[in-house]
């Protein structure tokens, strides 16, 4: 079965933690306000969808809208984007994350957003990547 989720666009990486002095030579790293919101609101959304939790391997596929036409890495996107799903309990942990593709779009509307199509795996397609061949 794959199910599909449609989730806010993520802050990127570079905005996700924040940073203070503890001394010489000693930082403490801590998330900051934007990212919290972002988890929050995906949370809200994985809820709301009504999926359940996925506890195997996953194949996914991962359509990214951005809000302009700005440049932008796509690897930026994933790092908020998996903590997130894995905080809001749409998977265990993205670590199970065993193949994803991930595309890239300008969104018209410019709000941006990005739309998961996941698919668990059982562990013989986990190994032999038989779901790419569109094997079953």
């Amino acid at each position: 079965m794959i199910y599909e989720i449609e989730l806010p666009y993520p802050a990127s990486v570079n905005h996700l933690y924040g940073y203070v002095a503890l001394g010489k030579n000693k930082l403490k790293k801590y998330l900051t306000k934007e990212y919290k919101k972002y988890t929050e609101l995906v949370a809200r959304a994985i809820v709301d969808s009504g999926l359940p939790t996925i506890e195997g391997a996953i194949a996914l596929k991962m359509y990214v809208y951005t809000p302009d036409r700005k440049t932008r890495d796509i690897d930026n996107v994933c790092k908020a984007l998996y903590d997130s799903c894995t905080k809001g309990g749409l998977w265990k942990d993205d670590s199970f994350i065993v193949f994803s593709q991930n595309y890239k779009f300008y969104d018209s509307e410019k709000i941006g957003k990005v739309v998961l199509q996941i698919r668990e795996v059982d562990a013989k397609e986990a190994k032999t990547g038989a779901w790419l061949k569109g094997e079953e």
